[in-house]
């Protein structure tokens, strides 16, 4: 197999990829502000839940400090959706 030097998509890119496509041929704008906020709240949902709710350790894996973790959370209302939620241990 002959390395062309693109490297190939991974599944969720391959679907964000749709995603955009079909929203830019319906005529959609501001196509970022649609996915971003999607995009935070399965990464944070995910991460606190391998974290069991320890926000300091997913800040950690995500790359964050815990401050924007918390900004994040609270942005999204996922603290209404994650009671479980710890600040740090």
């Amino acid at each position: 197999m002959r390395n062309t030097g693109k490297v190939e998509d991974d599944p969720w890119q391959t679907s964000l990829r749709r995603w955009a496509r079909n929203g830019l041929r319906q005529g959609r704008t501001a196509l970022l502000d649609r996915a971003l906020p999607v995009f935070e709240r399965v990464l944070i949902e995910t991460v606190l839940e391998h974290t069991g709710g320890r926000r300091q350790e997913a800040a950690r894996l995500l790359g964050w400090g815990r401050n924007t973790l918390t900004r994040k959370i609270n942005e999204l209302g996922l603290d209404s959706d994650a009671p479980a939620v710890k600040d740090a241990e």
